[in-house]
């Protein structure tokens, strides 16, 4: 079975844990009965459902993303049932050519015309929508009624690390505002960019994940999380934000939390705005060796193409 690189926000994370709680069974040749993951696995080369007894280790591992899948969507919910429907019928009818609109519509903040609007989502321009994909409310968007929703779709490509455009990386960045009735009334399309997580070491450097996944300006400003590697070495820990692209972050917190409780840095604290080219260098003391669970949180938003200064 071929395993994605996942570069997830958060709430994605959630997916991702429930699709592999799923896969493990299945790729040992449990059938897929979900209703919502069945036709996905179906459509996967690898999964052929047959004969097969649980390892204890597989089961193990079943058990404790099923867990941790759990934890997600209770720590951080998606819109209701109802509203990811709706979503999931736009890019249907999307992909057949049959889209709705209203004759008043809005696209990338700009009031446009329908036809505008068809022209930026020609057909094939963005990725399906699949069981893995993640709606969420928008920022300050109530889950269950009419307002903005976020999807992030598509899977990183790796053969685009170290390129220069944000758009090869093969996420795209979706906000669609639904009106009373259902229709979409504003669309804002956008690649993911974002400042990169590094772990510098003794022995060098990792370069983890993305972070503020799509916050692509400031009325998206919030809190984002970056998982890190076990913390194998004693002393300081080492942790750098690089802006690799073509744009401006702007990150007004930034601490670490170690199996639950927060860390403050010592050096790097924010406010700061960090432009193409430019390092942000974290360290953090206090760290014991072999801390279970080390994560990255930061809280900021980018603006794409070198944007406004901090005033």
């Amino acid at each position: 079975m071929a395993w994605d690189l996942l570069e997830r926000t958060d709430v994605q994370g959630c997916r991702d844990l429930e699709y592999a709680a799923i896969a493990v069974g299945a790729e040992l040749g449990e059938r897929v009965t979900h209703p919502t993951w069945r036709r996905y696995f179906e459509g996967q080369e690898w999964y052929r459902p047959r004969a097969f007894i649980w390892t204890p280790v597989a089961r193990e591992n079943r058990d404790w993303l099923e867990a941790a899948a759990c934890r997600c969507r209770v720590e951080r919910p998606e819109v209701s049932p109802r509203i990811r429907r709706r979503v999931e019928r736009w890019f249907a009818r999307l992909a057949a050519g049959r889209l709705r609109l209203p004759r008043r519509v809005y696209a990338d903040g700009q009031p446009s015309t329908p036809g505008d609007v068809r022209r930026l989502l020609t057909r094939g321009h963005l990725p399906p929508l699949t069981p893995r994909t993640a709606v969420v409310p928008a920022e300050g968007a109530a889950p269950g009624g009419p307002g903005t929703v976020s999807v992030l779709v598509g899977a990183p490509d790796l053969s685009c690390v170290g390129d220069e455009d944000e758009a090869c990386e093969g996420l795209v960045f979706v906000e669609l505002t639904f009106d009373a009735r259902g229709l979409v009334t504003a669309v804002n399309v956008g690649a993911v960019a974002c400042p990169f997580v590094y772990v510098v070491t003794s022995g060098g450097e990792v370069r983890v994940a993305p972070i503020l996944v799509g916050r692509s300006r400031p009325s998206l400003v919030g809190v984002d999380t970056v998982p890190l590697p076990p913390c194998a070495e004693g002393g300081p820990l080492w942790v750098e934000l690089r802006e690799e692209d073509p744009e401006t972050t702007h990150i007004e917190a930034v601490w670490l939390e170690v199996d639950g409780r927060r860390l403050d840095p010592v050096e790097g604290r924010g406010p700061v705005v960090l432009r193409r080219g430019e390092v942000l260098r974290l360290r953090f003391d206090g760290l014991r060796r072999g801390a279970a669970r080390l994560s990255l949180v930061a809280r900021g938003h980018y603006e794409p193409g070198g944007a406004r200064r901090a005033r």
